[in-house]
Formats: C-alpha cells, sequence, structure tokens
C-alpha cells in the first residue's frame, strides 16, 4: 500500500473536523485562547499549500514530457 494515497486526504479531513469544531464552538471558536481557531487557520493553509505543490508537481512534470520525448 502507498502511504501517500491515504496521506492525500488529511488535509481535507483535518480542514472538516477543525471547521466543525468551529461552528460547534460557535463565537468561542473564533478566540485565540481555545486554539480551534489556529487549527482551523493552519489546516486551510495546509489544503492550499498542498495545492501548490499538486500544481507544480503537474507543471514539472509536462514540462520532462515536452522536453525528453521529442523525436
Amino acid at each position: 500500500m502507498c502511504f501517500g494515497s491515504r496521506r492525500d486526504g488529511l488535509p481535507l479531513r483535518s480542514f472538516k473536523v477543525c471547521n466543525q469544531a468551529m461552528e460547534l464552538m460557535g463565537d468561542h471558536g473564533y478566540l485565540h485562547a481555545h486554539g480551534v481557531e489556529r487549527a482551523w487557520r493552519d489546516s486551510r493553509l495546509t489544503q492550499i499549500y498542498e495545492g501548490t505543490n499538486q500544481i507544480n508537481r503537474l507543471a514539472l512534470f509536462e514540462h520532462h514530457l515536452s522536453t525528453d520525448f521529442k523525436i
């Protein structure tokens, strides 16, 4: 089993959990004292970062395909 496939869904899953915690805590979820706000923000930034990495990997792959396989 490839560990990458198990790890791919983690940013989305963590965001869903943090989002649900924010909803359950209501106004208190936005306070810095509870830490939920920071976990939500970090999970959202992780999603953005992972998306950026995916885009970069695809661009690199497309570049290698266009340069390496020319006949």
